[in-house]
């Protein structure tokens, strides 16, 4: 039917041009022209189907040739074999692949095969798919519409249409189709500053944004551009760019410190413009510069060469190490540098200040404000309440002063003993060994030795730990009634303590107190050390556990804790301590230990492992097997052996392998899912001959997919699936005494098409059900009408079975009726059924 609609068409199309050549003889009074005949033959030719691409008539063919009725026939019937040309476009004609020429506005062209037109769109970029510019210019009707911008290397230029930018063109040759283009060149790594235009407008096209450095100047600012690290000029307020690579830029402010990061100073000084609005400082190593804008302070200057932009800075310069004379406001102290090297000392009534430099005394200062610049200064204020402490311990120094020695009285305490400070009669402090200088005449001082126990004479000890020295010195021990202390003197054992406070005066004692409740194991001594303390002995019960013994101790006959290898006392005084001795050289702990004491126990002091009922366990000690472990509780001891159980599940299991991507022999790429179920048959070997199993069989799945399904079409393999899982279950089978594993079942659980295929086989179900449905249907509708037939035979043959039917016509009628109607009234001598058949007539 398709070649019957072809053929007609193509019967139509030779006698449309026919009439058109005929309509040309008459206008112009001359015979059919050589393409009239070619257009004939092409006629004659098979119709290129609907849809493909047209191709143009020859020259001779325009709108103005065909009149208005028989344009509409052709557009009508073969709309889509004609291309016409719109004001907005253009059309380039080409022959054999190549051009021939323009078609402007108002031109259509039929398709054939050897002719093909290409629409470009005017007022824009024109950049045809069919040959370079350079073809097209030679045509002289095109080179008239278009305009060519050859952009030469290192310019870019500046695309505007109908006065109103585009876009930047790189380097190379552009064509545009229209007369409403126009360009402005730019060179490459220089200023960017088109005539006329704002720099705003180009910096949304992203090609000029990864080469333009826009610049920005507020008032107040000075921009310093850099070209690959190298200052090149300075620019006030205004907006300004350079275009290309390498360029940076820093803003200084004016009426601020001038002080760029990408070049040294004397760089901008040698910059007329710059230089004259800047101001150079030069501070000495010896000095510090205090400087001042429009007479106020600003901030300190260190040594070196300071810039700063205007003129209204001013600079003070004063000496390090001196005392500041004009000192007058505490304004410096604001500048962070400047206070960390000017000193403000302030001297109060009732104080003196001694100053120092590099720590040696310079003099004493009166109360009142004194100002140093440098870092060498001290100043110590003294209240002359308290004791006088020198920076320095030559208190002579000092004392060579008459009017300071008039004034202070000096004590000496000599050395292993501390002096007793007392004011009119009351203990006030404690004085360390040393020269001590109080102010006043009213103080008396007392000695006491130290290393030995300290004596109250009777006063309250919280009188004497008042004292902040004294506090520290004194050694004050509380033990408790259920402790013991052990007193040391510069580490030596001395004795046993008993419960109440003692105090000792010296930096050598030390008590460690013990609480009688538990396990005496002394860190600083060997136990015999203690023990020759005969009343220490009398409150111990020694032990002494062997190496490789663990030792389970009893308190009161109940399990306290495990104790390790070792020596250990303890104290008997109110509870009963009994032992039983554990041999650990065997890891594994026997049964006949109670797995309660576990719980109590320490965890350094043994390993728990655990073997569910679904499982086994190989047991290692450093690495070598030893045997294999049944469900159950495992404890074992940390007696140096390394000891290691591997677990192995003996359930049933299923292992999935996914997303397998393999090539079909008709290259079709599918991706297979496969499952197996297995059980381990060995469990010692699985773990010591095969590394990572699992993926063993993962590989070997993999293999055997690959070699059947490789060797398949796709149709083979959705037919033959079992196949397949035969396949690789008889694969796996052969490497079960390699793999140590029992194999059950193995086979393909999912067989992912790609997703055209699955469609196309979709269609073809639906297909051949919609085709099976339909033959159905038909049968159906064969058989009912050949039994109405066949009914219908009979009852015409037999009235009694006519009669029959009627009956059972009106039994269901009447069932549907009796829903609707709720009495009926019959009377007359008239048959019972004829007067229901009336009723229902009416109803």
């Amino acid at each position: 039917m398709a070649d019957c609609e072809s053929e007609l068409q193509r019967k139509l199309l030779l006698r449309l041009l026919k009439c058109l050549r005929a309509a040309q003889t008459q206008k112009s009074g001359d015979q059919p022209s050589t393409i009239d005949k070619q257009h004939e033959l092409e006629a004659s030719q098979p119709v290129r189907p609907h849809g493909q691409p047209a191709t143009p008539l020859g020259k001779s063919h325009k709108t103005n040739a065909l009149n208005a009725p028989l344009w509409k026939s052709l557009r009508k019937g073969w709309g889509s074999m004609f291309t016409r040309i719109f004001e907005n476009q253009r059309g380039l004609l080409f022959i054999n692949g190549r051009f021939t020429r323009l078609l402007k506005p108002g031109d259509v062209a039929l398709a054939t095969k050897s002719r093909t037109i290409e629409i470009v769109e005017a007022d824009s970029v024109f950049a045809p798919k069919n040959g370079s510019v350079d073809v097209f210019l030679k045509d002289p009707d095109l080179t008239a519409e278009l305009q060519v911008f050859d952009i030469p290397e290192g310019q870019r230029g500046l695309l505007f249409k109908h006065g109103r930018f585009e876009k930047m063109l790189s380097p190379g040759k552009h064509a545009y189709l229209g007369k409403c283009f126009s360009i402005v060149w730019v060179n490459m790594d220089d200023r960017f500053a088109p005539a006329g235009h704002d720099i705003d407008i180009f910096t949304h096209d992203p090609a000029i944004a990864k080469l333009l450095l826009p610049i920005e100047v507020k008032d107040g600012e000075f921009a310093l551009v850099f070209k690959n690290g190298k200052f090149i000029r300075s620019f006030k307020s205004g907006k300004y760019a350079y275009l290309g690579k390498g360029f940076t830029y820093e803003i200084a402010r004016i009426e601020a410190e001038f002080s760029p990061k990408s070049a040294p100073l004397d760089v901008f000084l040698s910059y007329p413009e710059l230089a004259e609005e800047l101001q150079v400082f030069e501070i000495y190593e010896t000095q510090r510069g205090f400087l001042f804008k429009s007479g106020l302070f600003v901030k300190m200057l260190p040594p070196g060469r300071h810039a700063f932009l205007g003129r209204t800075f001013s600079v003070e310069q004063y000496e390090m190490e001196t005392e500041l004379k004009k000192y007058s406001s505490d304004i410096y102290l604001k500048d962070p540098k400047l206070a960390e090297i000017l000193h403000i000392y302030v001297i109060s009534e009732g104080e003196r200040g001694v100053l120092y430099k590099n720590r040696l005394f310079e003099k004493y200062l009166k109360p009142g404000k004194h100002a140093y610049l440098g870092k060498s200064w001290t100043c110590k204020n003294v209240d002359i309440d308290k004791e006088f402490i020198p920076e320095s311990s030559e208190t002579d120094i000092y004392l060579r002063d008459e009017v300071f020695s008039s004034e202070v009285q000096v004590f000496e305490v000599e050395d292993d003993c501390l002096g007793a400070l007392y004011k009119e009669g009351l203990f006030v402090g404690t004085l360390r060994p040393g020269r001590h200088i109080f102010f006043g005449r009213s103080r008396s001082v007392s000695s006491m030795p130290a290393g030995k126990a300290f004596d109250t004479g009777g006063r309250s000890l919280d009188v004497f730990l008042k004292d902040p020295v004294l506090s520290k010195e004194l050694k004050v021990f509380s033990v408790n009634d259920n402790e013991r202390g052990f007193l040391f003197n510069n580490g030596v054992f001395q004795n046993m303590l008993e419960p109440g406070r003692h105090a000792f005066l010296g930096n050598g004692f030390t008590c460690s107190k013990v609480n009688t409740d538990s396990v005496f194991s002394p860190k600083e001594y060997n136990l015999d050390v203690y023990l020759a303390d005969q009343a220490l002995a009398d409150e111990m019960q020694p032990l002494e556990v062997p190496d490789e013994t663990v030792a389970l101790h009893y308190r009161n006959n109940r399990f306290a804790d495990a104790l390790p290898s070792g020596r250990y006392a303890f104290w008997k005084l109110k509870d009963q301590h009994d032992f039983k001795m554990i041999d650990i050289r065997e890891p594994l702990i026997s049964d006949d230990i109670p797995y309660y004491i576990f719980e109590l126990m320490s965890d350094n002091l043994y390993k728990l492992e655990e073997v569910k009922d679904y499982q086994k366990g190989r047991l290692y000690y450093n690495d070598r097997f030893i045997r294999l472990l049944d469900e159950g509780t495992y404890y074992f001891w940390n007696n140096g052996v390394s000891v290691r159980v591997e677990l192995v599940d003996t359930r049933l299991t299923q292992l999935q392998i996914q997303g397998q991507e393999i090539l079909t022999l008709d290259k079709v790429q599918l991706r297979i899912n496969c499952v197996c179920r297995f059980k381990i048959t060995d469990y010692v070997k699985i773990g010591t001959e095969i590394l990572n199993f699992e993926e063993q069989i993962h590989s070997i799945v993999q293999l055997a997919l690959r070699d059947s399904v490789g060797r398949a079409r796709l149709d083979e393999l959705l037919e033959n699936k079992d196949q397949i899982s035969d396949f690789i279950f008889l694969r796996l089978k052969e490497k079960e005494p390699e793999l140590f594993v029992q194999f059950y079942d193995a086979g393909v659980k999912d067989i992912i098409l790609p997703g055209e295929i699955r469609q196309m086989m979709n269609s073809v179900l639906i297909a051949e059900k919609q085709a099976q449905s339909n033959v159905i249907t038909r049968r159906e509708e064969v058989a009912s009408t050949r039994s109405l037939l066949n009914t219908a035979k009979m009852m015409e043959e037999n009235q009694t079975l006519m009669r029959l039917k009627e009956m059972e016509y009106r039994e269901k009628l009447l069932k549907t009726v009796c829903e609707k109607i709720g009495n009926v009234n019959i009377s007359g001598g008239e048959d019972l059924l004829d007067k229901i058949a009336a009723v229902f007539k009416q109803a």
